[in-house]
């Protein structure tokens, strides 16, 4: 199927899923998971809110301890994309408890749910909160030393410093990110 679109394949795969994976959670955890992160990458908010809702849902009765965090960061993600941040918002904090509950010392996922904290306190008008969790964002990123990774926390402590007027600290974090972007090319 050369010339099918992203999309059909997507639709054809959550179609057939249900068949395929019968009796084995774990694969249909991971699989949702997927559908739901890549659904969210084509715009398809509301696709990716079905699959993150059913991955949490198979998180909740398998035995990896780990696969709820990353659900629930995949559930707030979509709901965030379909304008709710608030429920965002709570699926971030959940998936904080249960990463603290499980001790998971994930940088990446602690830093995922910082951002997704960062962006629904700046939805909702609490930017000094959203600086607060963006900022926890890259100390978890610089800890794990991805820098393109610390770049994106960067950008997004610029804006958020910019949203609110803050024009100095909004520049230092942006070049910062803008040198660790062009060291990465070379």
């Amino acid at each position: 199927r050369g010339d099918c679109p992203v999309r059909e394949l997507l639709v054809d795969c959550a179609r057939e899923l249900p068949a395929r994976a019968a009796g084995e959670p774990e694969i249909e955890l991971r699989v949702r998971r997927t559908l739901a992160r890549l659904q969210g990458y084509l715009g398809l908010a509301s696709d990716a809110e079905v699959h993150a809702l059913r991955a949490v849902e198979l998180a909740r009765i398998v035995p990896d301890r780990g696969a709820l965090v990353p659900s629930l960061l995949q559930l707030g993600r979509a709901r965030f994309a379909l304008g709710d941040a608030n429920a965002a918002a709570g699926h971030a904090e959940e998936a904080a408890r249960q990463a603290v509950g499980e001790d998971l010392e994930d940088p990446d996922l602690l830093a995922a749910i910082d951002e997704l904290f960062a962006e629904c306190a700046q939805r909702t008008g609490d930017d000094e909160q959203a600086l607060v969790a963006a900022e926890r964002s890259l100390h978890s990123r610089r800890r794990r030393g991805d820098l393109q990774k610390v770049a994106r926390s960067l950008r997004q402590i610029a804006s958020l410093h910019g949203a609110i007027g803050r024009i100095e600290p909004a520049m230092t974090a942006l070049d910062e990110a803008l040198s660790l972007e062009a060291d990465l090319g070379k």
